[in-house]
């Protein structure tokens, strides 16, 4: 490892600012034992071990510590515990006692005599395969939280439960080792090198490479990372998982779609969202649990051949394929709750309203206004507003295949509430993937993905704010039981509204239907030239109920109903020469891209009012109060070529050049020029790195380039009028936007250096 790591490592272990005597001060009411431990870490230098199956930390205790060491602290936290402890240098091992009332003497409390049977130390050293010794390295207990680091020395000393468990040793950089007990004492471990990132095949635009010949600013999120969160959406999941990826939600809507930014926004008027690529072509959709991995491009070199429309970044996704042999069947099956959180925020119970507004009311009209009798009523609207949703996740696949065919095929089940009034995200997803090799030359792949989905939203326009805008003085039901529309006279909340009364009639649901085909061929010309043609053909169908009740607050004393339709469909095609050809230690792979892209949108509104309470169908209205329609279409066409050359694993250059035109800009500027370059050099390869043993892998790179965003409207540089008026009973128009035939994209120059090491 790098010579620096194990010098702050080393000065890290050695800088021990903690003994027996420091002095713990520490007032805590009624907190479990495990956040009062964290605070003693918080103070001192000693760490607590413990298995969290045989000690109970979760118990809440009051504690009051004035300037005492850590043996009186540890005696009054678990004097009405059953939990002992040993220290071995700056380490705490807690285990169980029999009795919380048994005492005994020195470094080691509770009944620890009586446990030697199941606690004992193992110690070793842990080297690398060179023999150096590891400092640092991670030792665990496997299943506890019981677990110590390597000194300088690489040495190790681990107070374990029995002589039957396992122990990990991981560290950054090395394969993870695991070592059974079977009742040693001493264990020494060699970790060997995992170079498995730097040969792991990476999708990057149009190919695929090794991540050690990349030029580029790469993130590669594995499938199997992305699903230790539940969520149906991949920005989700994306979270905290990338460098320079932010990902950021505005509600706890389930509905509502993160925002996703790669290194900050580029954009001043236009969108900043990625560009998502799904199995090699622009736009389509995945089921996150069919996603095989996600990779992020960030700068030109990596963006280059979606450059006219890369400026945000790009997200590549590769869905799961099947593989020859065996058929496999899996099914995974996951519920969770959901629960809002505040955090600090707290709001006035009824006395403490009463007592604040007393101090700056007219004292003259204080009884009228604010009578004693309002202390009678103590409402927690945030309790009303909120409750506790469940989400569940279920997917079955089926995969495997012959030499010839493999398929994969999955199913999905997902559901998730909200936690603030009828709020969900329902859906169904079907996932087909069939590739299958006609002969050595020619292979044909079909991919189909659907999905069904039923989305509700809260229809009253209920939001966090509303908790503190009632008042705790406002009983939302009447005598009988029946909920107060919030309009009554006793009424004292600003807004006169009871969200409750609402809920229970109106509604606000979308359905939608997606679905997607790619058929994908690959032909081999020759040993060194293939061509390959990606077709893709998208649809995607919704429905949206917006329905406010006559009886409601919201139904404006007549009910009102909205229904919105929409249809979106895309067609791309994407036509691809790959040429790779090594010349000794010369690598080159170079390609051309024809490519061609339309977008179509129709979408339609109509209004109604008038309707009986409850009847929520357009043929019921007494009148339509507003109707609208509106189709959009754009086109994209591109024309690529890109050029990688590489000599003897050593330097890499990649440069590529793309012409695209939209329909989106002005006729003076339809088509734009965009390109990029990046090189890299692979230092350790060189031969005067041989024989150091400082670095695994070290390599300098960067890139420039110049890239584009095309996120705006249809129709923006056209002259358009507004035909949105009548005048004497006929349809009446006005200029509504000046033509502009010079609009064009916008453009960002990236300048990225790095260090890989």
């Amino acid at each position: 490892m790098m010579t620096w790591l194990v010098i702050s490592l080393t000065a890290f272990q050695l800088h021990a600012r903690d003994s027996l005597d420091g002095k713990i001060s520490l007032i805590k009411e009624i907190a479990p034992i495990k956040e009062i431990l964290k605070e003693v870490e918080h103070q001192t230098d000693f760490r607590f071990f413990y298995n969290h199956q045989q000690v109970d930390v979760s118990r809440p205790i009051s504690v009051n510590l004035k300037e005492v060491t850590l043996i009186q602290a540890l005696e009054e936290i678990f004097k009405n515990e059953s939990i002992g402890y040993t220290i071995q240098g700056h380490q705490v091992l807690l285990f169980k006692k029999e009795s919380p009332l048994i005492k005994s003497q020195g470094a080691v409390r509770g009944n620890f005599a009586d446990n030697l049977a199941t606690l004992f130390a193992v110690t070793g050293t842990v080297t690398s395969t060179s023999g150096e010794t590891l400092p640092g390295v991670n030792v665990m207990e496997k299943g506890t939280m019981n677990g110590t680091a390597t000194d300088a020395d690489g040495k190790y000393t681990l107070n374990i439960s029995s002589g039957n468990i396992t122990l990990i040793f991981s560290f950054i950089g090395f394969a993870t080792v695991e070592e059974t007990v079977s009742g040693r004492t001493t264990i020494d471990v060699s970790l060997g090198e995992d170079m498995q990132n730097l040969e792991e095949v990476v999708v990057v635009g149009y190919s695929a490479k090794k991540q050690s010949e990349l030029s580029s600013s790469v993130s590669v999120v594995s499938g199997e990372k992305l699903r230790d969160v539940t969520s149906n959406n991949v920005g989700d999941l994306l979270q905290g998982k990338a460098p320079g990826v932010i990902v950021s939600n505005s509600s706890g809507d389930p509905n509502a779609a993160p925002s996703v930014i790669i290194r900050g926004s580029s954009s001043i008027t236009a969108g900043s969202d990625p560009l998502y690529v799904v199995d090699g072509i622009i736009g389509g959709s995945a089921n996150p649990n069919d996603i095989a991995s996600v990779t992020v491009l960030k700068d030109a070199a990596a963006t280059g051949l979606y450059g006219s429309r890369a400026s945000n970044g790009v997200i590549i996704i590769t869905t799961k394929s099947g593989k020859s042999g065996k058929t496999h069947v899996n099914f995974n099956s996951s519920i969770g709750f959901n629960t809002a959180s505040e955090g600090k925020y707290e709001v006035m119970n009824s006395q403490q309203l009463y007592d604040f507004q007393r101090t700056f009311w007219n004292p003259a009209t204080w009884d009228a206004d604010r009578p004693s009798s309002l202390l009678l009523q103590d409402t927690d609207w945030r309790s009303l507003m909120f409750s506790t949703g469940t989400t569940q996740n279920h997917t079955i696949t089926v995969s495997g295949g012959s030499e010839k065919t493999q398929m994969y095929v999955s199913g999905n089940y997902y559901k998730e509430e909200g936690t603030l009034g009828a709020s969900s995200n329902e859906a169904f997803n079907i996932r087909s993937n069939i590739t299958h090799n006609i002969n050595d030359k020619l292979q044909i792949s079909v991919r189909l993905n659907a999905r069904n989905r039923r989305m509700e939203n809260e229809a009253a326009g209920t939001n966090f704010l509303t908790t503190h805008e009632n008042m705790p003085w406002d009983n939302p039901y009447n005598t009988d039981g029946s909920l107060k529309m919030g309009t009554e006279e006793e009424w004292i909340g600003r807004d006169n509204d009871n969200f409750l009364h609402g809920w229970q009639y109106n509604f606000d649901v979308a359905k939608e239907s997606t679905a997607n085909g790619d058929f994908i061929l690959d032909y081999n010309i020759t040993k060194d030239l293939t061509f390959s043609s990606n077709n893709r053909a998208s649809v995607r169908n919704g429905k949206r109920e917006l329905y406010y009740d006559v009886r409601a607050k919201a139904g404006g004393g007549q009910g009102m109903l909205t229904n919105d339709f929409y249809k979106d469909t895309q067609f791309i095609t994407s036509n691809r020469l790959l040429y790779t050809k090594n010349f000794g230690s010369h690598n080159l792979n170079a390609m051309g891209v024809i490519e061609g892209e339309t977008n179509f949108t129709d979408f339609n509104s109509v209004s109604g009012a008038g309707l009986a309470p409850g009847l929520h169908v357009m043929d019921a209205a007494s009148m339509i109060t507003a109707a609208s329609s509106k189709t959009s279409e754009n086109a994209f066409n591109k024309g690529l070529v890109q050029l990688d050359y590489n000599f003897d694993n050593r330097y890499f250059v990649i440069g590529s050049f793309i012409r695209e035109s939209s329909s989106r800009f002005g006729a003076n500027n339809r088509a734009a020029n965009f390109y990029t370059i990046g090189a890299s050099w692979i230092l350790s390869n060189e031969n005067f790195m041989e024989g150091q043993k400082t670095f695994d892998h070290l390599k300098v790179r960067g890139s420039y380039g110049l890239t584009g965003n095309a996120q705006i409207g249809d129709y923006q540089t056209l002259g358009l009028y507004s035909f949105s008026t009548q005048y004497g009973g006929n349809s009446g128009s006005f200029p509504a936007q000046m033509a502009n035939d010079n609009l064009t994209w916008e453009k960002a120059e990236t300048v990225n250096l790095g260090v890989d090491v």
